[in-house]
This record gives structure tokens, sequence and C-alpha cells, in this order.
């Protein structure tokens, strides 16, 4: 038992490769909130993400079908402006993307915090 509170103990040091009283300090805008409302904002901000990234991929695909049109009746309008709309969606997409792991790896932090403190108290 003494092993697997050695290893949980490694996962938790910080960056700088020093023990902060066993607990993963990450700078976020959610620091001074006690862990469950951190928690409950990151499960809000993966959400919110997600929404948003649904939204810009139907935008995508409603691009990428006036982009057919367009290369199918070039008078219809200009297929270069829609491929720019969709570099523009992919880019915000990629950055949602990151911001929903983000968000994901921060929660699993507090979530795994929780574990490490349950383990201590009952050892």
């Amino acid at each position: 038992m003494i092993e697997v509170l050695h290893v949980l103990s490694c996962l938790f040091q910080s960056s700088n490769g020093s023990s902060n009283n066993n607990m993963v300090t990450m700078n976020t805008p959610y620091n001074t909130l006690p862990p469950a409302q951190r928690l409950r904002k990151f499960q809000e901000q993966i959400l919110n993400c997600k929404n948003e990234l649904e939204k810009k991929q139907k935008a995508r695909e409603g691009l990428a079908k006036m982009k057919i049109v367009f290369q199918e009746n070039p008078k219809f309008g200009d297929e270069q402006d829609v491929t720019q709309q969709i570099i523009a969606i992919d880019e915000n997409i990629d950055k949602l993307f990151a911001e929903i792991k983000r968000f994901e790896v921060k929660k699993f932090f507090i979530q795994l915090n929780f574990i490490f403190i349950i383990l201590v108290l009952y050892f």
C-alpha cells in the first residue's frame, strides 16, 4: 500500500519537481474556488465548448455544401471566399478541441486530487 501512495504522490508533484502538500496546483481562473465548485465550472466550460463546437461543425458542413454548389455553378458565388471561411472555421474547431482537452485535463487532476485525499485519509 505504501508503494501505491508513493506512486500517487509522484503523480501529484508540480512541474518544478517539488511536492506541494501532495496536491496539484494549476493556474486557472477558478483556483480560489473549492475543488467541487472548480470541477463543476470545468464541466460547464467543457459543455459550452462542445456546444460551440457542434455549431461550428454544422456551419462548416453548410459551407462545404455551398462550395460544391459554387464549383458546379460559378455564377452563384466565388468558391475561394467559401474556402477561406472553411479554413477559418477549421481553425476555430481546432481551438475548441484544444480547449475541451485542456478543461478535461484540469477536471481529471481535480478528480485525482479527490481520490488521493481519500486514499491518504483511509490509510
